[in-house]
């Protein structure tokens, strides 16, 4: 999920697909500002470079400027492999969770590892 507060942070988070979220809780494990609302398809493109539909993990890649944090529910780091698009939803990748950590650090984006309220 692509979601910003009222100041305009941003996060992406990444949850497993069956996941509930309640958001208002969220905005308080992630320190948002204010109510969290989905971010718009023209900040997503501007940010992390992907359509909506195509939210992925990997997209922080694209976020040069560092401006949006990466959460990860620790739900998702339980599984030995995790699926998720290659920054566009025609096909899924695999990749190991311990790759996934690597892939984030190197990408300066250092996953905040959360448990789901």
């Amino acid at each position: 999920m692509f979601l910003r507060d009222k100041k305009r942070n941003k996060w992406l988070v990444t949850v497993p697909e069956d996941a509930e979220i309640d958001l208002k809780a969220l905005r308080h494990i992630i320190g948002a500002t204010g109510n969290l609302s989905f971010g718009n398809a023209e900040l997503l493109a501007e940010h992390l470079g992907v359509a909506p539909g195509s939210v992925t993990p990997f997209a922080v890649m694209n976020d040069t400027g560092g401006d949006v944090a990466m959460v990860l529910a620790r739900d998702v780091l339980a599984q030995d492999v995790i699926n998720a698009h290659p920054l566009h939803n025609r096909a899924t990748v695999a990749i190991a969770n311990a790759d996934l950590l690597r892939f984030l650090d190197v990408s300066n984006h250092p996953p905040l590892i959360i448990d789901l309220p």
